[in-house]
């Protein structure tokens, strides 16, 4: 039979989730990297990026669990199609924001758009588990975090890009400015060669050193009459960008004695990326097929914490909540992370595009782990991975701590060697990261009831994001700290690893779960309403015999949604030839 991974269900909700994924990542690299050094550095303060983070992981706080109420009772085709279609004004907003170069209105936008990005989160898990069948649960995980993280990766990159045509960072170039007077008042006019700039030699600027309200060149005399030594030019096409002073050390005009140029932008290009994007994915929604309507009876608590409480509270009857915590770890040491990163264009000295550089690779090296991941599990769930995973993800973030940032004369040969290295350790860190969060995605899905799934995997959805937020307040705490050498925090990402690594190991002692043991599978699929269920993707022999009661058929568990319609057809014709096959109970 062929495999679900490849019909178009699945295949849709890929796709609806890879242009989801970077759309979400356009805005918010985009949104950090100005606020870090491009139009709206200092407007927000040292803490930005951290202020936009809190931005992008509230509302999956607020949102999550009513979310998974939602996916429960209404088909999750139809909360895709409506969530998708939600997506395409938020661009447009967030787009208009950047044009008019508005903070606040693209920060609203952001905080929309992962309002939407929280509905869909609980109907794009629960509708994994009824797309493919339960042994392709590890493989359609992998493909999915896979490419989830192939979307990160050209949505970070084209941040990169477009942030450097939206607001380019200033260019250094030898200029002068010849003095002259006019009228009691005395004006400089600066020219210079820059043959990558549009104009090439032009004039752009007039200062009148007693009218400096229009000044869009600042200089200061250097003893000669016609000469003066340039601080700084702005000469953006209205309105105009207001740009720090402190953006230019006092060592780059000490070193060059250069003019500081800065380009025109092109203001409609975040507006271009975001809306095409978006309507990628909502005509990839279209394509979903139909799924099984929800339960209409179900009635719902718009109080997003008492969901999450009594959710919480079925899964401490199980090893469910130790699954969903171990889960939720990983997005603790994932935002440390994804704070830092970015840093590293302040760090190493590079541009906004190779720092988005070093963002790809981390997501490349997820993407590739989760497949690696997804194939080595083959048609089971193998949480031994998971140790493995931690074991990486403490030795790397510690050797990326251990790497000190460029010094000034360093060798470009020495540089490269650096830069390689960082690379590199952030590609296995990545990696690493792969193998942990996979086996525990599946059996998140494999674990959670049939029935409530949505809001199981709701409750694990927004306590990832509350790990998130932590984050974010970590980061704020200790960013004055390590002001300047951002990249040492990696220390604390490797330590925190290790704890949780140690805790986790203890918490599952016993269990068989992380060696894979067939009794593992009774100690985690104690359904938590009571019905004792028992599922066969931990067990480690394929060919162990199964006994299932005719309570358990009638309830689902065993027959995944993929395989009903199959099932259907054949058990008039076979149903006398499975009853001979059946073992005895």
């Amino acid at each position: 039979m062929k495999s679900n991974l490849f019909k178009r269900g699945f295949l849709s909700l890929v796709m609806a989730q890879f242009f989801g994924a970077m759309n979400d990542n356009i805005l918010k690299a985009v949104l950090i990297f100005m606020v870090i050094n491009g139009a709206w550095v200092g407007v927000l303060g040292d803490s930005g990026p951290s202020i936009v983070t809190f931005c992008f992981t509230i509302p999956f706080i607020l949102l999550s669990g009513f979310a998974g109420q939602v996916s429960d009772r209404y088909s999750k085709r139809t909360v895709t199609w409506w969530v998708k279609s939600v997506e395409i004004p938020i661009a447009l907003i967030a787009g208009y924001g950047f044009y008019v170069q508005n903070l606040w209105m693209t920060l609203f936008a952001l905080i929309a758009l992962t309002c939407q990005s929280a509905f869909f989160g609980p109907a794009k898990y629960g509708m994994i588990a009824e797309l493919v069948d339960d042994s392709d649960l590890s493989r359609a995980n992998g493909s999915i975090n896979m490419l989830t993280n192939l979307s990160v990766i050209i949505g970070t990159l084209l941040a990169g890009a477009v942030s450097d045509a939206y607001c380019p960072l200033p260019y250094r170039a030898p200029a002068f400015a010849d003095r002259q007077v006019n009228e009691g008042f005395d004006e400089f006019t600066l020219s210079y060669d820059v043959p990558s700039l549009r104009e090439g030699k032009e004039k752009i600027a007039i200062l009148k050193k007693l009218d400096f309200k229009n000044a869009k060149m600042r200089a200061k005399e250097n003893g000669d009459e016609n000469e003066a030594e340039v601080l700084d030019v702005d000469f953006y096409r209205e309105p105009l960008v207001q740009r720090n002073e402190d953006s230019v050390t006092q060592s780059q005009k000490d070193k060059y004695k250069l003019a500081v140029l800065n380009p025109f932008g092109e203001l409609s290009l975040p507006m271009i990326a975001l809306v095409l994007v978006a309507v990628l994915g909502w005509l990839a929604s279209l394509l979903l097929t139909p799924l099984p309507k929800g339960n209409a009876q179900l009635k719902f608590d718009y109080n997003p914490f008492s969901t999450y409480i009594e959710t919480i509270k079925e899964m401490s009857q199980t090893r469910l909540l130790m699954v969903m915590m171990a889960w939720g770890y990983f997005y603790l040491l994932a935002g440390i992370a994804l704070l830092i990163v970015p840093e590293y264009s302040e760090i190493m000295d590079i541009t906004r595009k190779n720092a988005s550089v070093l963002m790809g690779v981390l997501g490349i090296a997820i993407g590739l782990g989760c497949g690696v991941a997804g194939l080595i599990s083959g048609h089971k769930i193998m949480p031994r991975l998971i140790p493995m995973g931690a074991l990486g993800l403490i030795v790397f973030f510690f050797l990326l701590a251990f790497v000190t940032p460029p010094v000034l004369g360093m060798k470009a040969e020495s540089y490269e060697v650096l830069f390689s290295s960082v690379s590199l350790f952030i590609f296995c860190a990545g990696f690493s990261a792969g193998f942990y969060i996979v086996p525990l995605q599946a059996l998140l899905q494999s674990l959670s009831p049939d029935g409530e799934r949505g809001r199981f995997l709701g409750t694990a959805n927004g306590v990832s994001f509350m790990f998130l937020t932590l984050a974010s307040l970590v980061v704020l705490v200790l960013a004055p700290a390590f002001k300047g050498a951002e990249y040492k925090m990696f220390y604390f990402c490797s330590g925190l690893m290790l704890v949780g690594a140690i805790y986790f190991l203890w918490a599952f002692r016993g269990t068989g779960l992380l060696v894979g043991s067939g009794e593992s599978g009774l100690l985690l699929n104690t359904n938590v309403h009571g019905e004792n269920t028992v599922h066969d993707t931990l067990s480690e022999d394929e060919d162990a015999t199964e006994c299932v009661t005719e309570e358990d058929s009638l309830s689902g568990d065993r027959v995944s949604p993929a395989e009903a319609t199959e099932n259907n057809e054949l058990s008039d014709k076979g149903g006398d030839d499975d009853a001979k096959e059946k073992p005895d109970c």
